[in-house]
């Protein structure tokens, strides 16, 4: 039996040394060195408001958003300016010394004549104001309004994006550490049976298959444990991802064994929830962007009306600078300029035909938004109805392999079944109890799946204020 044992401790090892593990014998306990069995070098413990306050404050693709905010408010100032007049100063310095001077004429107190050396300088004010420009300006005003509150929309969506993929990345871990605790016990279990098979054959009670056949057990038992480390680690990283924060090599997180209660929702109806959707008002706010663009490229083609003032000043002296600042008014002008191009167009029909394709491309973008909304909130609710289903299906397992483990228990003691027997069953009803806290994770990351779609334009800023999230800016 001892060369049996360590021929299968020889093939247990060749797959054990690819995960970094080491074989022991049937009788020891493999999980004893490692944390759960991983043999990861640490862990980090991790709740979920940490989880939502680390995301939303320190999520790249949040931060790239609220500058895209900033620039289209810039970008408004900037358009409202076109509707304003403008109004500059000017001034110019200048020292005037002939090649060949000559002496001034003067009648009385005026110089009439002479080319000596002068100083002088010249003052202006200007005012311009765009009268008329056939809708130009405006359409760009309001264009430049609809990009900001397009923005806007993009920024709750990144929210809801950025909240909603972190709650998902926590239930993996969630998911993944039930996984790994389930396999941890399976594998005592199956541990278990072949230390009593193997002690059964050295008494001549067993069969080298049988011991075989528990040895085999165990194996696949620990490759299913080392599976779950695996997707544990994995899902780790991805956690990290989403909160932006490094993860060590061969660290895991550890969250809290029941996720928080998601928000409470009221009734939903899809057709209100698809037209509040960030994703689709954004879209629509594009639309109305382009419109406006093609008015202004419209316009491009009509004449344009300016009004003009300007106001002059003018200082000299031929001795120094002091006496020329002290300038006086000189002379003013008032006008009125129409502007109408003729020929060619060519830049004006481009710059249309450019402005078209655009609307063309945004409508439908916002048709495909629609679609996409649509589709967020039917998987939505067809998540939430599996994962309930599978809830109520699972804690049903549970209660019948509860029962199975009772009955087995009561045979055992009436020497009717094998110790073997109830540890198969003590295997079945961990497996349908994680099978359970599975399900009841999956149904929560369903319902926060449903809270987002039924009010999306206030998921993200309910999911912080429900956890206290006050250092959170959700302005």
């Amino acid at each position: 039996m001892r060369a049996v044992h360590e021929i299968w401790c020889l093939h247990a090892m060749a797959w054990m040394t690819l995960v970094g593990a080491g074989c022991a014998y049937a009788g020891e306990n493999s999980l004893a060195t490692a944390e759960m069995g991983c043999g990861f070098k640490g862990t980090a413990s991790l709740s979920l408001a940490d989880t939502l306050s680390s995301t939303i404050d320190r999520s790249p693709r949040l931060r790239v958003a609220q500058e895209d905010v900033a620039k289209a408010e810039a970008s408004v100032t900037a358009a409202r300016s076109s509707l304003l007049p403008s109004l500059g100063l000017s001034m110019q310095g200048e020292r005037f010394t002939p090649d060949s001077p000559t002496s001034p004429i003067t009648i009385g107190n005026t110089v009439v004549g002479g080319t000596s050396e002068a100083k002088t300088l010249f003052g202006s004010v200007d005012l311009n104001w765009q009268l008329f420009s056939g809708g130009g300006n405006l359409a760009r005003f309001r264009a430049s309004r609809a990009d900001m509150a397009a923005a806007r929309e993009g920024k709750t969506q990144e929210w809801n994006d950025d909240v909603e993929g972190a709650l998902a990345s926590y239930i993996d871990v969630a998911l993944a550490q039930l996984q790994v605790e389930m396999q941890r016990a399976v594998v005592n279990l199956h541990d278990a049976v072949a230390d009593r098979a193997e002690a059964q054959f050295r008494q001549g009670l067993g069969t080298a298959l049988k011991v075989a056949q528990a040895q085999s057990d165990v194996l696949q038992s620990t490759q299913a444990l080392y599976q779950a480390c695996r997707e544990w680690a994995e899902a780790s990283a991805t956690l990290a991802k989403a909160m932006n924060q490094h993860l060590s090599v061969q660290q895991l997180y550890i969250v809290e064994r029941a996720p928080a209660t998601p928000i409470s929702s009221v009734p939903f109806d899809m057709g209100v929830a698809i037209e509040q959707d960030p994703a689709v008002r954004a879209a629509q706010e594009n639309v109305r962007a382009a419109e406006q663009r093609v008015r202004q490229a419209r316009a491009s083609f009509g004449p344009t009306l300016t009004l003009s003032g300007r106001r002059d000043y003018l200082g000299r002296d031929a001795e120094s600078w002091s006496s020329a600042g002290h300038i006086e008014p000189n002379s003013y002008r008032i006008g009125l300029q129409l502007q109408q191009p003729l020929f060619p167009v060519m830049s004006q029909h481009a710059a249309l035909r450019t402005a078209q394709s655009d609307l063309r491309r945004t409508r439908a973008s916002a048709e495909q938004a629609v679609a996409d909304a649509e589709l967020r909130f039917h998987r939505a609710s067809a998540s939430l109805a599996e994962a309930t289903a599978t809830k109520a299906a699972a804690g049903e397992l549970l209660k019948r392999s509860q029962q199975f483990h009772q009955l087995t228990e009561s045979l055992f003691a009436q020497g009717r079944v094998s110790r073997d027997d109830v540890q198969q069953a003590e295997i079945s009803v961990v497996e349908a109890r994680t099978a359970l806290d599975q399900a009841e994770a999956r149904r929560i990351r369903a319902e926060w799946a449903i809270s987002r779609v039924s009010d999306p334009a206030h998921f993200a800023a309910k999911l912080a204020a429900q956890f206290n999230l006050e250092s959170v800016d959700l302005r």
